[in-house]
C-alpha cells in the first residue's frame, strides 16, 4: 500500500515495488479471462509442461475462471437494474437519457467483469469533449493496473487521493520515447492535477517532471470511484474470485491433460507376437513386421495381439470429478449454474430452480449490494455534469433483478393471492414487482382490467353474456374445492356419508 508520492520522484522505478505483486496478479487474471495461455502461465508463476514425447506443449486450458465471471455478470445485470428518483419523474427520465448516451448498461457489465476477475472495479467520470458546446457527462471503467490509491497515515485505511497513471510511447517501436501521464484525484473533490513525466528508453524509470496543471471541476465531488470485492482491514484492493479456484482449476487441467494423453497414446497401440512374424530387411538387415501380410502361427506359439495398458482411468475420472465439485463449491456458482447437465436436472418450478441456485443468488445479492452506493454516486455525478444540478445520491433508487427465469404459473398464483381477498398488496405494486412493470405500464394494465371487468358486467346484466373463464357457470372454470368429484353435489365429509348410510339401513 502507498502512503505518499515518493514513487513519482526522478530516478525512481515504475511501477513502485510495493505494487508489483498486485499488478502481476492483475496480468495473471487478465490472461485467464482472455484465455491467453502465454500471459496466464507466465504471470501466474506456472511453467510449460514437457509431454512424454519430449517436446514442449501448452497444457489444456479449462476456462472455469472466465465462465464464473461471465455467469456472475449475467446473474447480477442480465436484467439491467432499475434506476429512478423519488417522486421526480422528470429526473427519472433524465437518468434514462444518461444511461443511453453513456452506454451505461454495457459499461456496467465491464465493471462486473473487472470486479470478479481483479477483485476491484474503478470508475472515472469526465465531461465528454466530443460533444461541442454542451456539457455531457460520461464515465470509463478504468484498468486497475493503472490505479494507485494513496492512503492516509492515520491508520484508518482511508484513501486520500486516487492516482491514475499510464505510459504513452510518443516514438516508434524501434525508437521509443516513453512518457508517464498522471492524474491525481483528491477524494474531497473540487479539482484534480494533471502531470506528465519523462521516462527512460525502457519505460521503467522516471526521469523528471515535464508539466503540471490544476483542473477545476466546479465543485464536483471526486471523479474517481472504486468498488472492492470483499475488502478487509489488511487488503483495501479486494480479492479476485479467481484466487479461490486457481489451484483447483490447474489441478483439474493437469488431470484432464493426463487422461487425454493416455487415450491418445493408446489410440494406436503396439502389437506383440512370436518372433517368426518378423522378416529381415535385405537392405538394412533389421527385423521388420509387415502388417499387411498373413502371419501363420504354429502350435505352441504365442498368438499376435495388441499391447494395451491399464491406465486406471476410472480412478483418474473420479479424481477429476471431485476436483470439479470443489470448483463448483469454492466459486459459489454451483454445478447447475456453471453448465453441468447432471447437476441441472429438471426444474419442476421456479421455486425448485431457486433452491438449486441459492449459492449463486446469495453471491449476486452480495455483489449488487456492494455496487449500489457507488453507482448512486456515479449517477449523481453524471447528472451534475449534464444539468449543473446537484442531485443527492440518497434520493436515487436502484432496484436489482436476479435474472433467473420466472415461472409464469407461480407468478400468476402469487399475484392472485396477493391481490385477492383478503388483499395484502395493491394491484399496482403486485404488477410492478411480479411482472417487472414500471408505473406507466402498471397503470395501463389496471385501466385495461377495469374496462374488461366492466364489459363482462354489462353482458351479464343484459342476459346475453356467459360467465367469464374461471367463474362459476363457465365450462372452462376450474373444479370447485367445495364440490365433490365431478358432480355439483355439495361436498360431504366422511362422517356425513356414514350417517346417511345408517339412515338407509333403518
Amino acid at each position: 500500500m502507498l502512503y505518499g508520492l515518493e514513487w513519482l520522484k526522478p530516478d525512481t522505478e515504475f511501477p513502485p515495488q510495493e505494487e508489483n505483486n498486485r499488478i502481476k496478479e492483475y496480468k495473471c487474471y487478465a490472461g485467464l479471462f482472455d484465455l491467453n495461455p502465454f500471459e496466464s502461465f507466465n504471470s501466474c508463476g506456472s511453467r510449460l509442461i514437457a509431454n512424454f514425447d519430449e517436446y514442449f506443449k501448452l497444457p489444456l486450458l479449462l476456462g472455469y475462471q472466465r465462465l464464473a465471471t461471465i455467469k456472475l455478470a449475467d446473474m447480477v445485470i442480465g436484467a439491467p437494474p432499475s434506476i429512478s428518483v423519488n417522486d421526480n419523474d422528470e429526473m427519472t427520465d433524465k437518468i434514462s437519457d444518461i444511461r443511453d448516451q453513456t452506454d451505461f448498461d454495457s459499461k456496467l457489465y465491464q465493471a462486473l467483469i473487472d470486479y470478479s476477475r481483479y477483485g476491484v472495479t474503478v470508475f472515472r467520470l469526465f465531461n465528454d469533449d466530443e460533444v461541442q458546446d454542451e456539457d455531457r457527462g460520461n464515465f470509463a471503467v478504468w484498468n486497475p493496473e493503472e490505479w494507485f490509491p494513496i492512503l492516509k497515515k492515520d491508520g484508518t485505511k482511508r484513501i486520500k487521493e486516487h492516482v491514475l497513471v499510464w505510459r504513452v510511447n510518443f516514438g516508434t517501436p524501434s525508437n521509443p520515447a516513453w512518457f508517464l501521464e498522471v492524474q491525481r484525484h483528491p477524494t474531497q473533490g473540487g479539482h484534480y492535477f494533471e502531470e506528465r513525466y519523462a521516462m527512460d528508453e525502457n519505460g521503467t524509470h522516471i526521469k523528471r517532471k515535464l508539466a503540471s496543471k490544476k483542473v477545476d471541476t466546479k465543485g464536483m465531488p471526486c471523479l474517481v470511484h472504486y468498488v472492492a470485492n470483499l475488502p478487509s482491514t489488511t487488503n483495501i484492493y479486494g480479492t479476485s474470485d479467481y484466487k479461490m479456484i486457481n489451484e483447483l482449476v490447474w489441478k483439474a487441467t493437469e488431470r484432464m491433460r493426463q487422461i487425454l494423453h493416455i487415450l491418445d497414446k493408446h489410440a494406436d497401440p503396439s502389437m506383440t507376437g512370436p518372433a517368426t512374424m518378423l522378416k529381415a530387411n535385405e537392405e538394412t538387415g533389421e527385423l521388420e513386421f509387415q502388417a499387411s501380410q498373413f502371419s501363420a502361427v504354429s502350435p505352441g506359439e504365442e498368438h499376435p495381439e495388441y499391447m494395451t495398458w491399464d491406465g486406471q482411468l476410472e480412478a483418474a475420472f473420479k479424481a477429476l470429478e471431485e476436483l470439479l465439485n470443489q470448483i463448483y463449491i469454492m466459486s459459489e456458482m454451483g454445478e447447475a449454474f456453471l453448465g453441468n447437465t447432471k447437476g441441472a436436472g429438471q426444474a419442476v418450478s421456479g421455486t425448485a430452480m431457486r433452491y438449486k441456485m441459492v449459492s449463486p443468488l446469495e453471491k449476486a445479492r452480495r455483489v449488487s449490494n456492494a455496487l449500489t452506493l457507488p453507482l448512486k454516486k456515479l449517477m449523481s455525478g453524471l447528472i451534475y455534469i449534464d444539468t449543473g444540478e446537484k442531485m443527492r445520491f440518497q434520493d436515487i433508487n436502484i432496484i436489482w433483478e436476479d435474472s433467473l427465469p420466472k415461472d409464469p404459473r407461480e407468478v400468476a398464483e402469487l399475484t392472485r393471492l396477493q391481490t385477492g381477498a383478503p388483499q395484502i398488496i395493491p394491484l399496482k405494486h403486485a404488477l410492478m414487482e411480479n411482472y417487472d412493470m414500471d408505473t406507466v405500464d402498471a397503470d395501463h394494465y389496471i385501466e385495461e382490467i377495469k374496462k374488461d371487468q366492466q364489459a363482462w358486467a354489462e353482458l351479464r346484466s343484459a342476459g346475453t353474456g356467459e360467465a367469464r373463464p374461471g367463474e362459476k357457470g363457465n365450462p372452462s372454470a376450474p373444479p370447485n374445492p367445495d364440490k365433490k368429484g365431478s358432480t355439483n353435489e355439495p361436498h360431504q365429509t366422511g362422517t356425513a356419508n356414514v350417517n346417511d348410510q345408517r339412515e338407509d339401513t333403518k
